[in-house]
């Protein structure tokens, strides 16, 4: 039988993550894309390129902790390949993928479509308190692809993303490119919601759905995927904004998701969404 002091060993070491803090443990993820992690420092990719984790075949399922690392000098140079950032592809159906407390810096992301610098693509993944600070993000490929933003390229099935932001220049050849994500997809009736998120930095293509925070939603069966408390501003209005950028900061540390819960924060977050898509009192 059991011992108390025994089974609580084992939840311990059952719900323990891997501690990250080399570029080559980084890459591991890739041999357990199921697997829990945090950042254990500030990690230096710079020297050669980054090959995204997980992909429309083998997702990334499981959980990282950045606590509040930042990761520098990504860069991703794959201009035939879809699916491309630091995550390939972000979670799947039914799993809920989570990356919270990360920050990305000095990053350059170019693929043919499903690009962003978080994840290519998020699937029923929690992102919260994530950000990318100075991206140059690109689709390279023609009008029929596209889904580029500056944090993720598209987004669906239950995605909830929260108290994040893109400081990114996004540009693309093709269809669905935002300065923070590409395209909300709510197609399969399973809404996504994104709050309390910003974007600064240049949005351009010569094809369709281009916007400065979302490029596109999609679906249009009456899922209602909800977009609250965010905006954006052009790389242009920066330097009028940076007061403006500093008080929204504050204002989200203030935020009574921030204040109530510390560390992940999700399950509030998601409560409070779903309040505030009801329409109930959210306090």
């Amino acid at each position: 039988m059991l011992t108390l002091a025994a089974m609580l060993a084992g939840a311990t070491t059952a719900l323990a993550a891997t501690r990250i803090t080399t570029r080559a443990e980084l890459a591991a993820i890739t041999n357990d894309l199921a697997g829990a992690y945090e950042l254990g420092c500030d990690i230096d990719l710079a020297g050669e390129p980054w090959t995204p984790i997980g992909n429309n075949f083998n997702k990334f399922t499981g959980s990282l902790d950045g606590c509040g690392h930042v990761i520098s000098n990504l860069t991703v140079t794959a201009g035939s390949s879809n699916y491309v950032g630091l995550f390939g592809y972000l979670g799947s159906s039914g799993t809920d993928a989570r990356v919270a407390n990360l920050r990305i810096a000095n990053a350059t992301v170019s693929g043919r479509s499903y690009v962003g610098t978080l994840a290519g693509c998020a699937e029923d993944a929690t992102v919260t308190n994530c950000s990318v600070v100075g991206a140059t993000v690109m689709a390279t490929g023609g009008p029929n692809y596209g889904r580029a933003g500056g944090l993720i390229g598209h987004i669906k099935i239950n995605c909830f993303v929260s108290r994040c932001f893109a400081i990114a220049d996004v540009s693309a050849g093709s269809h669905h490119v935002g300065g923070f994500i590409g395209v909300i997809d709510d197609a399969d009736r399973f809404p996504c919601v994104v709050s309390n998120c910003f974007s600064v930095g240049s949005v351009s293509s010569t094809a369709n759905c281009v916007g400065g925070f979302i490029g596109f939603v999609t679906g249009g069966h009456g899922s209602g995927s909800f977009v609250f408390d965010c905006y954006t501003v052009a790389r242009p209005w920066l330097r009028q904004c940076r007061r403006l950028l500093r008080q929204v900061g504050a204002e989200l540390q203030s935020h009574p998701c921030a204040l109530l819960h510390g560390g992940w924060r999700w399950r509030h977050d998601r409560q409070f969404a779903r309040r505030r898509l009801r329409g109930q009192p959210v306090g």
